[in-house]
């Protein structure tokens, strides 16, 4: 087994760039048999490639880069034996903590596919960290780009997301949740996830699955919400696109957006592009959501 990259073959189709499906490494599946019914129901919904992300925290759940890489590596065996066509790629979700560009370069963390370029990272729920954007720093002067995973529901960030967008101006990324966006974890996740999207400061969504009943993965409801609101060609970037070109290297692409009323949004939101290109999909519907939360987080 290849110890990078892609480990089996898949046609089109969503990448979750977010799952907790390895099974008995942290508190996501309990056995193969979870971990493969799990992967049935997320072929079944559309998902075509799977980011293998255990938590990884020091004194915490805490699998070395070689367990999530032969975890990986047995998980495609069993895939292939059930004839399941999906692309499975391994990394963790690594808890920010000071420690952590300690860690990296102790060894101690697996980056996504093992390319040694992006890191897969989690806010604490309760409190910035008055820590991250020195953390963030470091792992970038490491040649490490942050992604920060469901920053929405960190509590935070969902009240006022000017920090996190800071971050994302300095070169970070974000992994929005699919429950966050059609309302699963809450009102103020959801509108933190599409703000972010609003303004340009999203770029994945991931399941974030850790069983196959009530957090189940599945990109599909979220799916057909990105796709009224941003069309199919900003949908695509979030939900495939973007994991592409992290995959092959190529940057990742915010996303961009026009104005969703004439003269700009209400409260005085512009929702205007950000640097850098992306997309260039005109924001739909659900509209009354989008202005609502644009005019609630950016009217100060």
């Amino acid at each position: 087994m290849a110890p990078t990259g892609e480990m089996t073959a898949g046609a089109g189709g969503f990448i979750d760039l977010h799952t907790h499906i390895l099974p008995d490494l942290d508190d996501g599946a309990r056995g193969w048999g979870e971990a493969l019914a799990m992967a049935e129901l997320a072929a079944s919904s559309g998902t075509a490639g799977l980011f293998l992300t255990p938590h990884w925290l020091e004194g915490g759940y805490a699998p070395s880069p070689q367990e999530v890489i032969e975890a990986a590596g047995a998980f495609c065996e069993r895939l292939s034996q059930r004839g399941l066509q999906l692309k499975v790629w391994p990394g963790m979700e690594v808890y920010l903590s000071p420690e952590v560009p300690r860690a990296l370069s102790a060894g101690k963390l697996l980056t996504l596919a093992d390319a040694g370029t992006h890191l897969l990272v989690e806010l604490p729920f309760a409190a910035w960290p008055p820590y991250a954007e020195q953390v963030v720093f470091e792992l970038q002067l490491a040649g490490i780009t942050p992604v920060i995973a469901h920053p929405e529901r960190c509590q935070p960030a969902a009240a006022d997301p000017r920090r996190l967008c800071a971050l994302v101006e300095r070169g970070a990324l974000v992994q929005l949740n699919a429950g966050s966006l059609t309302g699963r974890f809450g009102r103020r996740a959801q509108d933190c996830a599409w703000h972010l999207i609003s303004c340009g400061c999203a770029h994945f969504v991931g399941s974030d699955a850790h069983n196959p009943s009530d957090r189940a993965p599945g990109l599909l409801e979220a799916a057909r919400a990105l796709r009224g609101a941003l069309g199919d060609e900003g949908a695509g970037l979030l939900l495939r696109q973007n994991a592409e070109n992290l995959l092959s290297g190529r940057p990742v692409q915010p996303l961009t957006t026009e104005k969703t009323a004439a003269g700009g949004a209400p409260g005085g939101a512009q929702g205007g592009s950000r640097r850098g290109g992306g997309s260039g999909a005109q924001m739909r519907g659900p509209a009354g959501l989008v202005r609502r939360l644009l005019g609630r987080f950016t009217s100060a």
